[in-house]
């Protein structure tokens, strides 16, 4: 009884050593990657770096490198076959570039698209161009549900244009 026990603590022990390898192989695969992908944008080839993301299933980061070199379409592509869960945020962070760049138009446009309806109405409030109020109004009426933050934006917007006057 006693050499099975021991047999049995010795299995147990081999298996536990065995599964801390394997956690040990899987950060060096992981850490090995993740060298070559800062590697590669650190040398300029950003499309190598995308290639490594997607295919060691990091798309999250792909969409962010393409973000950053304002790919905006292959950014959404990215994002669209992963169920679209990155979708919003490339369109946020487009918005976000055009409004710097003063594309309101698109800006606002993009802003809606993702559900950034205090967002879009800051930068109308911000620009004051044509029927702005009337623009505040209907996103206001677009927003499902109450949207505190599209309110406090509205509100904002209001009171500092009768500051202004």
């Amino acid at each position: 009884a006693r050499d099975s026990h021991a047999v049995a603590s010795s299995s147990r022990v081999q298996i536990q050593i065995r599964k801390q390898e394997l956690e040990v192989d899987k950060y060096f695969v992981k850490s090995k990657l993740y060298f070559k992908i800062v590697t590669a944008i650190m040398q300029y080839k950003y499309e190598s770096a995308i290639q490594f993301c997607i295919e060691s299933k990091l798309p999250a980061l792909a969409i962010e490198i393409l973000v950053r070199l304002e790919r905006w379409n292959q950014a959404k592509e990215l994002a669209k076959s992963t169920n679209g869960v990155h979708l919003d945020t490339v369109n946020r962070r487009q918005a976000s570039a055009a409004a710097k760049k003063r594309d309101v138009a698109l800006a606002k446009t993009l802003y809606l698209e993702s559900g950034g309806y205090a967002e879009a109405i800051q930068l109308i409030g911000a620009n004051k161009c044509g029927k702005w109020e009337e623009e505040i109004l209907d996103i206001l009426e677009m927003v499902p549900g109450k949207n505190d933050l599209a309110i406090a934006a509205a509100t904002s917007v209001f009171e500092g244009s009768e500051v202004d006057q």
